[in-house]
């Protein structure tokens, strides 16, 4: 009876968490200010990862239930008692493998190792490729399936707005967070 309920919890949860909805508009903003500028949307093209594993835990709860249910009428009425204690083992082995897909894919956005993607040789490109910029800093993080934030400092002889630099940026459906400090050379200006 326990287990049926909980079944029906875990069958309940996993229909909400399974219709997360995107609201199909961006929040795009840019703010030029003396020390520099911060401009954000947010892509349709990413997944939530939290979400993701809510969905997936209660869908692992949901299938060992399921499993458990079966048994435990396996053994009252075949007699199989033994058939609880192999589900219980495949349902560990079931929950592990979702547990290691996931941690492969959380892995490298937890331990912060995004630097070495070909995006942010794609960044510094945009951004110097006037000639007359340079990434003084660069940081690319990890948001998302696919997404990444960009925090830079930009040097540049000729006077540009950090609102400049992110359109230069926003080619890339991949970057959905920018936060640019534009640093005005004058004395490097001939």
């Amino acid at each position: 009876m326990v287990a049926a309920i909980g079944l029906g919890f875990n069958l309940l949860s996993a229909w909400l968490l399974g219709h997360g909805h995107d609201h199909g508009h961006d929040h795009g903003h840019a703010h030029d200010h003396a020390e520099g500028s911060h401009a954000d949307h947010h892509g349709a093209s990413g997944e939530d990862l939290n979400l993701r594993a809510a969905y997936v835990h209660v869908l692992a709860d949901a299938l060992t239930s399921v499993f458990a249910i079966a048994a435990l009428l396996a053994g009252k009425y075949a007699g199989w008692a033994w058939l609880d204690a192999l589900v219980g083992l495949l349902g560990a082995v079931v929950i592990g493998k979702w547990a290691i897909g996931l941690l492969r894919e959380t892995g490298l956005i937890l331990l912060d190792s995004e630097m070495d993607q070909p995006v942010v040789r794609e960044i510094r490109e945009a951004i110097e490729g006037d000639g007359d910029s340079a990434v003084a800093d660069l940081h690319v993080q990890r948001v998302g399936v696919g997404q990444f934030a960009v925090v830079a400092t930009i040097v540049t002889h000729r006077a540009r707005t950090a609102e400049e630099y992110r359109e230069r940026l926003c080619v890339h459906e991949e970057l959905v967070h920018f936060n640019l400090e534009v640093q005005h050379c004058r004395s490097c200006a001939s």
